[in-house]
């Protein structure tokens, strides 16, 4: 399972750098200073949070983020089915928990939008105990605060913060969060 993911996300690393190369040759055919790798290739993953699929993918997908020197955009889409009578109005195929745990990962990728922090930090960090995900807010809480850790720890190595959307922050109040 994990090779077949690892060959996906490198075959859509390929597609994608063939796709922004073939367009930007179009557009700028008299171009003598282009360059294919100066935009970054936007990857889409649909994906749900307490799936052991998921966590194996996104797995080999941040392997792979660090062995390739492409920029990227990546964006992440949660499957689930619209259902009002669900807890939140959502039905997901892992249950409500899985529903939750897809609440936590867009806020917090909401709050933190840089994909070092929200994907390669909290989601990575959820994906170690996906079977807990969303069933409280604990485990969350507890991957925030390691990653708050860190950026204290690189504060202290830099001197230099990461400010983020203070508005938002303070307009959620941290509840539910």
């Amino acid at each position: 399972m994990q090779r077949q993911c690892g060959i996906m996300v490198v075959a859509l690393l390929i597609v994608g750098i063939t796709f922004m190369t073939w367009k930007q040759h179009i557009m700028s055919a008299r171009s003598v200073d282009w360059n294919p790798l100066s935009r970054s290739v936007p990857i889409e993953l649909f994906v749900m949070s307490k799936c052991p699929d998921k966590v194996e993918c996104e797995k080999v997908f941040s392997q792979v983020l660090k062995q390739v020197n492409v920029p990227i955009t990546l964006d992440v889409n949660y499957i689930g089915k619209p259902n009002i009578s669900e807890p939140y109005g959502i039905q997901c195929k892992h249950g409500p928990t899985e529903c939750l745990g897809n609440i936590q990962e867009l806020c917090f990728k909401q709050i933190y939008p840089d994909v070092d922090d929200w994907f390669n930090g909290f989601t990575l960090c959820l994906n170690e105990e996906y079977q807990d995900i969303g069933e409280n807010n604990d485990l969350a809480i507890k991957c925030g605060m390691l990653l708050l850790l860190f950026f204290i720890y690189l504060f202290i190595r830099t001197g230099r913060i990461k400010l983020y959307n203070i508005n938002y922050i303070s307009k959620t109040n941290w509840q539910g969060l």
